[in-house]
């Protein structure tokens, strides 16, 4: 026998969140979503959305999410990561920087960009693609620690420093114009 438990959180006619659970399968759907594309019976076509058979909703996965995706965002990942898919999408706001996006790829890359677009961090466990690192950095770590890669590239701009995070471990610390300033 399948459990379905579904919860479904509105505000007027909008759908904040809602989420489904069958024992199987989980989906999870967040956004401004017009509410009769989240209720039971709803037609992909209307909801431009597609429908679940089994839970009886319309679901959105995480590439239509990511289409919701700044353009600024989408042509990164399309030029640095073409052809790999978005695992996880979700947008935060904060008071004094404003609207972040944070994105998880299908290799395990995860991205983090500020409310213009920009890339704030970058984690890749093969190494960070050498054309996202800033030439004084990328010099500096190949003339210190030859044959290996950077795992992980936060600008911190408040802080006016980049921190940098080695395969091995080693986290070192450089302004923003990429002068070296310490190990961490």
């Amino acid at each position: 026998m399948k459990v379905l438990t579904i919860t479904i959180f509105t505000v007027g006619a909008m759908t904040i969140a809602a989420s489904c659970n069958t024992n199987a399968e989980y989906y999870e759907m967040s956004g401004s979503l017009p509410y009769t594309a989240m209720t039971p019976g709803t037609s992909a076509q209307s909801a431009a959305m597609p429908y679940d058979s089994v839970t009886g909703l319309t679901v959105r996965n995480e590439a239509q999410k990511s289409q919701e995706m700044p353009a600024s965002v989408r042509r990164f990942l399309n030029r640095y990561y073409k052809n790999i898919g978005v695992v996880k999408y979700k947008t935060k706001t904060t008071v004094g920087k404003g609207k972040q996006y944070e994105i998880e790829l299908e290799n395990g890359v995860e991205t983090e960009f500020d409310n213009s677009g920009n890339w704030t961090e970058i984690k890749d466990y093969k190494g960070v693609p050498a054309s996202l690192v800033p030439r004084k950095i990328s010099s500096y770590v190949s003339q210190k620690y030859p044959n290996i890669k950077i795992k992980s590239i936060e600008k911190e701009t408040r802080k006016k420093k980049i921190e940098v995070e080695l395969l091995n471990g080693t986290d070192l610390e450089f302004d923003l114009a990429g002068n070296f300033l310490r190990i961490d």
